[in-house]
């Protein structure tokens, strides 16, 4: 199984979130290296002490090829196992996980992470390389 993870952060004035930031990005397999299922773990912080809550919502997406044609992939619809709804509200940190399958003939080549707070708060976006998120690279 494959796995990334990420993290936004506060500006260190604490106005509020300004990045969405790579904190580690891993890759171990636990099936073969041919294996349509993976996990994947998210990890959301604030990392500037506040007792103000943030909410609001994750988007990840999948972008890769499939029959010569560029695709998209929500991983929702992808889901096996996990919440494929993800929702946030917390003051310090909230994890999520998964697991979810390839479509067949799916070759993935980045996955975008997009968290969209509550508010007025600008939504924030981020994007892995799918060969260095498993390691290949």
């Amino acid at each position: 199984m494959y796995q990334f993870c990420a993290r936004f952060v506060t500006s260190p004035t604490g106005q509020g979130i300004v990045a969405l930031r790579v904190s580690a990005a891993a890759a171990s397999s636990t099936g073969t290296p041919s294996s349509t299922v993976f996990r994947y773990d998210l990890v959301l912080i604030q990392s500037v002490r506040r007792d103000r809550r943030i909410a609001g919502r994750i988007d990840i997406s999948l972008q890769g090829m499939a029959g010569g044609q560029a695709q998209v992939r929500r991983l929702s619809e992808l889901m096996v196992s996990g919440e494929s709804n993800l929702v946030f509200s917390f003051k310090y940190f909230e994890e999520f996980g998964g697991e979810f399958r390839l479509p067949d003939g799916f070759r993935p080549t980045r996955a975008v992470v997009t968290v969209l707070p509550d508010g007025s708060a600008p939504k924030l976006e981020s994007e892995f390389d799918w060969a260095k998120i498993q390691g290949t690279v």
